[in-house]
């Protein structure tokens, strides 16, 4: 049954709250079956489950138990006894604590108790007594599979230890009830130091167990005044509390100490102290009772509570109450402070391409990163994925906002090395302040926000928020909004196509699909701005889709008049790697009944940078179905002649800005000569893109080029305007023997 128990263990409150009860129960009067029968009951609502038992073995080594308390649907059961063999908790018995979320009854078909009750999760945990030897079980079960947290055994384990505390204390209560048995008793339990003085407080006794839990033996001990075993912050505490037991002037008293082992470190303890009047013979008996681990239990609950597992970083609860600090401070005394929101850029392609155990791995570099650049009085937390946030305390100016932010950019720009991998990513950076005027917490996320959001245009830098920024970024969220709603509808979205022809003889043998989208109020919107706007905000498959679905249905009309004709479609960086990418391909290709050579997928250089073997593996498996690769943009990337041998590229792509100045300038030109060169020992194929004038056209005939596009053979036109083309079968020969065509507002 997911919710309650994963609502718990995300918010981990009722976890320290549960703890908390279950450690100060001696204190608070619950002992015995008082205090397992209340625990029962506190873990059932707490949790949110149906079943809690608390059982211990009739003897050692026995595979029978007997409950000591029950809750089952709201009530609190007789006690029973029952078999341990084929149940969960045969499986935990002895061993450590675990978890079985889902399918109990299929797991354990011979355990009468799950069966009959239709319990389909559990979790449990072994119970021990001081000797280490196994006592019995703790267990919470639930009608329903649990999606819930692996905490859930470690949390169990930390009340197991304190059952069996408790347990284990209950025998020694049980058997001290005549002064010699508890004298007996006490003395040669492994659980509490105990130590007997006189009225005067001079010692007369102690057992072994005092003597480990403070390193010495007993000659040793008794040879230290008591002062001397108390860390001196506690000792006037210690002293006074000993003196009012010793007069008679106080009843049994129970305090918590710090004492000092013989090698110097503390010890966490609870001591108490206790007057026997007996005529001349009367003592004080002093128990000890270390409780380090239960501090230390408490302590790692808090620790999930307030900061992120996989980082160590204070988590959004703990920074937001430090946030709320600084904001008090700044009201109350001036002193002005930063709000960094950063984002990891591009983290989605490092975790989908190289796995989720790398991604982890760069986060919590990442995040020791950004620590290893703060000062002690500044904080940096995780908010969440690959969101971080720094809280730079002592900023008079924006100034020293800025300086902060450019070493945080710098540090994470150097490359990392994740086991095999080598990777080189960015973050990006918003910052909200608080200087002259007063602010409060969340109006100052929503400022880091939003200068976050602006930031993201360029990612790898940081921007401030202004209000001026305000009214550019909601008008960018709103031009989000409305493409969401145009690819949900279909609404002002089409797609547009540019003839590729052939050189020389200027035949058209293919089209580069292009989407266009008209705003019903802003008209057209330009392909640079809204395509980034689509990958930001998720919507790029759907528009991928949407060119990919109008582009392979047009072929299919086209090869009716040139059989060869292709068309070409951009493949986002961010769609190629998704794990859907191929299969909507194939997809595509099957409804549109068009064979895999009709369509050339282009990708840029920055897709085969990121992961080379993965990116391989999708293409040739691709390729296999006939389909077509270009690298756009060749060359003003990070070219590299390992993508030329390993990938199944068939089509270099010779930017425009080359191609436009190749006459004036000769660098451009050699490396327009270059490409087509290096295309041929290749065996690859080359397309000029941005050709606009004859004499442009002549010196890529005369580099030896054989395809070419751009305003000289047609500007971006409908699918009935190629068609138009085709069948006039005549040379495409300049810009005016073309239709401008701009896509009609649907």
């Amino acid at each position: 049954m997911s919710g309650p128990v994963d609502e718990v263990f995300d918010q981990a409150v009722l976890p320290i709250s549960v703890l908390r009860r279950l450690l100060t129960a001696a204190q608070s009067g619950r002992s015995g079956q008082a205090y397992l029968s209340w625990l029962t009951r506190e873990l059932a609502e707490s949790l949110g489950v149906s079943v809690v038992i608390i059982a211990t073995l009739e003897s050692p080594g026995s595979t029978r138990a007997h409950t000591r308390a029950a809750w089952l649907w709201g009530a609190h059961l007789p006690s029973f006894a029952y078999d341990l063999k084929g149940t969960p908790c045969a499986e935990i018995l002895g061993a450590t604590a675990c978890v079985f979320p889902r399918e109990l009854p299929t797991l354990f078909p011979d355990d009468a108790f799950v069966v009959t009750h239709g319990l389909q999760c559990y979790a449990g945990a072994p119970l021990y007594d001081r000797a280490g030897a196994p006592l019995g079980i703790i267990a919470v079960m639930d009608d329903g599979p649990w999606e819930g947290p692996a905490a859930l055994d470690e949390v169990l384990g930390l009340f197991a230890e304190r059952v069996s505390l408790e347990l284990d204390r209950e025998v020694a209560v049980q058997a001290a009830r005549s002064e010699q048995v508890r004298m007996q008793a006490v003395f040669n339990n492994g659980l509490f130091g105990v130590a007997l003085t006189t009225l005067e407080g001079g010692w007369l006794d102690c057992n072994p167990r005092l003597g480990e839990l403070l390193g010495y033996d007993r000659e040793a001990l008794m040879a230290l005044p008591w002062t001397r075993l108390v860390v001196s912050g506690d000792r006037d505490r210690g002293a006074k509390a000993l003196a009012q037991v010793l007069k008679g002037t106080a009843g049994p008293v129970e305090l918590e100490l710090r004492l000092l082992h013989a090698d110097g470190h503390r010890v966490q303890a609870v001591v108490s102290m206790r007057r026997h009047d007996a005529g001349l013979d009367g003592f004080v008996v002093i128990f000890v009772q270390d409780v380090s681990g239960a501090r230390q239990a408490e302590a790692q609950v808090r620790q999930l509570a307030f900061f992120d597992e996989l980082t160590g970083l204070p988590n959004r609860r703990l920074f937001l109450d430090r946030l709320q600090g600084a904001v008090a401070r700044h009201a109350r005394a001036g002193v002005g402070f930063a709000l960094h929101f950063i984002d990891l850029d591009h983290f989605k392609d490092i975790n989908d391409s190289l796995g989720h155990p790398v991604g982890d791995a760069l986060l919590a570099l990442v995040a020791a990163r950004l620590k290893g650049r703060l000062r002690a009085s500044d904080t940096v937390g995780r908010l969440g994925g690959d969101e971080f946030a720094v809280l730079q305390l002592g900023v008079s100016r924006e100034e020293h906002a800025a300086l902060l932010a450019d070493k945080l950019l710098a540090t994470i720009r150097e490359p990392m090395r994740l086991d095999e991998h080598t990777v080189r990513t960015s973050i990006t950076i918003g910052i909200a302040t608080a200087i002259d005027v007063a602010s409060d917490a969340t109006t100052l996320m929503e400022h880091a926000d939003i200068a976050l959001y602006a930031a993201k245009e360029r990612r790898g830098s940081y921007a401030f928020h202004t209000t001026a920024l305000d009214a550019s970024v909601r008008a960018r969220i709103e031009l989000g909004e409305a493409l969401q709603r145009a690819l949900r509808h279909r609404e002002g979205l089409s797609v547009v196509f540019q003839p590729i022809v052939a050189l020389p003889g200027r035949t058209l043998v293919g089209v580069e699909a292009l989407a266009r989208w008209r705003h019903p109020t802003l008209g057209a919107v330009p392909p640079m701005q809204f395509v980034p706007l689509a990958e930001d905000r998720g919507l790029i498959g759907d528009l991928t889709a949407l060119v990919l679905a109008a582009a392979c249905d047009a072929v299919a009309r086209w090869r009716a008049l040139a059989p060869a004709l292709w068309v070409s479609v951009n493949a986002s960086p961010v769609e190629f790697r998704s794990p859907g990418f191929d299969v909507q391909v194939r997809d595509a290709l099957a409804a549109a009944q068009i064979p895999g050579e009709a369509l050339m997928l282009e990708l840029t250089e920055g897709v085969l940078a990121r992961d080379l073997q993965g990116v391989a593996e999708r293409m040739h498996g691709l390729r296999a179905t006939g389909v077509r690769f270009a690298i756009d943009d060749f060359g003003t990337g990070f070219s590299s002649l390992l993508y030329l041998k390993r990938l199944p590229v068939s089509v270099l792509k010779v930017a425009q800005e080359f191609v436009r100045d190749m006459q004036h300038d000769e660098g451009d030109a050699e490396i327009v000569r270059a490409t087509v060169s290096l295309a041929r020992a290749f065996e690859l194929d080359v397309v000029a893109e941005g050709v606009e004038r004859r004499e442009q056209e002549a010196e890529l005939q005369g580099a030896g080029c054989r395809y070419a596009q751009g305003y000289r053979y047609g500007r971006p036109m409908s699918a009935d305007d190629i068609t138009a083309l085709l069948r006039a079968q005549s040379p495409l020969a300049s810009n005016a023997s073309l239709p401008a065509v701009r896509p009609k507002p649907s």
